[in-house]
């Protein structure tokens, strides 16, 4: 997305803080905005502010209620034109731990945080499907999202939550023109403490005078802690500069660097050595499990390739004895099996494709590796492949070493396009 100039954009929370901020950049680029929020002064000053840059309506909203929402939805593009971008930033802070934890909070927080999302996205999604113009989806996680320290457990759920929606919702969006962004910020100069303690049928916890004592404490140093942040304006020249570039994650800061490296190595560390347990398998129960895996496919609803010719389009497989899988498929379709199913199959008399063959001795048009020999697809009759059920057509055949039962032979990779 080059330029926002003339797009509507829909902020939720817009009306304070890091919304706030978003909207301040979008105006100076000429974007039109739908604010939201359930803050009606706050949305009055925001209108005043950046109606002198740009058209903007303003709306109060509970992001809970789906009603409501689709109601603002279509009031907001009936007076702006459809919304192009989307920023899920409505949210609260966690305010009590684990030990006064209720449903009641549970539902808050997560209703506010993820279901808030949630409800953007399918109400705006739909639309943007039916328009097929490009847009972009925002959503506001946190550095909480990320590392589960220091901000309480209802927090940390809903923020990793929405870390991982956007990432999947990413995925499944790319192929109709949808970017998603997941904004993880961390300390920003903004209000967000007070504005939850303010928030209308917030729950309250049952807390002692020390609790009482001990948690106004905290609040004071974390409103100190937050106002040293970055300003809300410079995290909306980031969300900006991500919309326009389509990236992936944004992060304010590097505060977070080294924990995430600690959890990431943590994880990394708690893998097994081998995918197949701690004892390696000898080669021929690897290739006759795998055999026996691919084979049962046949049986599955999803991945029979016979059967379900309108999902997979003309797939077809290549296996080899030495832990090398080829998957072919159709290209116009771009399906493409997952590491996880490619494994070995044995060598059977099931008939192979004019196209296939041709292609195989020839060997790689497009290599990444010019000098690969074992590899080199025009090698592989000698390595015992054997074809099945290629039809005919325009194919991308790609050969990859993948992990079996955990050994690991590498990731490069060799395309051939037939």
């Amino acid at each position: 997305m080059d330029s926002i100039d003339g797009m509507t954009a829909f902020i939720t929370g817009g009306a304070r803080g890091i919304g706030l901020g978003i909207a301040r950049t979008f105006a100076q680029d000429g974007a039109k905005l739908a604010l939201v929020d359930i803050d009606e002064a706050a949305l009055k000053a925001a209108r005043t502010e950046l109606g002198k840059q740009t058209s903007v309506e303003t709306f109060v909203l509970d992001v809970r209620d789906r009603a409501a929402y689709a109601r603002v939805a279509d009031e907001a593009e009936a007076r702006l034109g459809p919304v192009s971008i989307l920023c899920n930033n409505a949210g609260v802070a966690g305010a009590v731990g684990v030990t006064h934890m209720t449903y009641p909070h549970w539902d808050w927080v997560i209703g506010i945080n993820l279901n808030g999302v949630i409800n953007g996205v399918q109400t705006f999604v739909p639309r943007m499907f039916e328009r097929k113009t490009a847009a972009h989806i925002v959503n506001t996680a946190s550095g909480a999202g990320l590392i589960a320290e220091g901000s309480g457990i209802l927090y940390n759920t809903s923020k990793f939550a929405v870390v991982g929606l956007s990432e999947a919702l990413r995925r499944e969006l790319k192929p109709f023109g949808i970017g998603v962004s997941v904004l993880c910020p961390g300390p920003v100069a903004t209000s967000i403490l007070q504005n939850t303690l303010a928030f209308p049928g917030r729950p309250q916890a049952a807390l002692t005078p020390e609790e009482v004592e001990m948690g106004e404490k905290t609040i004071k140093l974390f409103t100190e802690y937050l106002s040293k942040g970055v300003p809300p304006d410079e995290v909306g020249r980031m969300v900006l500069a991500a919309v326009k570039a389509n990236q992936r994650y944004i992060l304010t800061d590097r505060i977070v660097e080294d924990r995430i490296k600690a959890r990431t190595k943590a994880i990394l560390d708690a893998m097994p050595a081998s995918s197949c347990g701690t004892r390696r398998s000898r080669p021929e129960h690897r290739a006759q499990a795998g055999a026996d895996y691919l084979l049962s496919l046949g049986d599955h609803p999803r991945y029979d390739l016979a059967r379900r010719q309108d999902r997979i389009d003309q797939t077809g497989i290549l296996a080899d004895q030495n832990r090398r899988m080829i998957c072919i498929t159709r290209k116009t379709r771009g399906f493409h099996f997952s590491g996880s199913r490619m494994r070995f199959l044995p060598k059977l008399p099931l008939p192979s494709s004019p196209r296939l063959n041709e292609t195989i001795a020839q060997g790689p048009r497009h290599s990444t590796r010019p000098n690969a020999t074992s590899d080199n697809i025009g090698n592989l009759r000698q390595h015992g492949v054997v074809p099945i059920a290629v039809d005919d057509g325009l194919f991308e055949v790609s050969m990859q070493r993948r992990l079996v039962c955990g050994e690991e032979a590498g990731t490069e990779q060799d395309t051939v396009r037939a």
